[in-house]
């Protein structure tokens, strides 16, 4: 099941909000770059392109999470210890829930 609009029925059939973050300015037309999925005000999934990276899409995503949601679930991997930083720094409102896989999947 890779299609998108297949993925986003069964996150809304199990009450899940999902957002699809589509990107263009005036040289280029970037398409599909990223998703949310929140249930409530939790935010459980929160994914973005690299082609989206440093065109400010990031800081848009984070101001518009800001308003919508309580909390993050994040799994720290190693290599996004920047982004966590990043994320506290720029909307001390959300609460950054550390989460492992295990937790998430088990």
């Amino acid at each position: 099941m890779s299609n998108v609009k297949e993925r986003q029925k069964i996150y809304i059939a199990k009450n899940f909000t999902v957002y699809s973050i589509y990107l263009k300015d005036k040289f280029s037309n970037y398409g599909l770059v990223g998703t949310v999925i929140q249930k409530e005000k939790i935010c459980y999934l929160m994914c973005l392109s690299c082609r989206a990276l440093g065109k400010g899409a990031e800081e848009k995503i984070l101001e518009w999470m800001e308003r919508r949601i309580d909390s993050l679930l994040f799994f720290e991997t190693g290599s996004n210890h920047i982004l966590k930083q990043r994320i506290s720094a720029q909307t001390p409102t959300i609460q950054l829930i550390d989460q492992s896989t295990e937790d998430f999947y088990g």
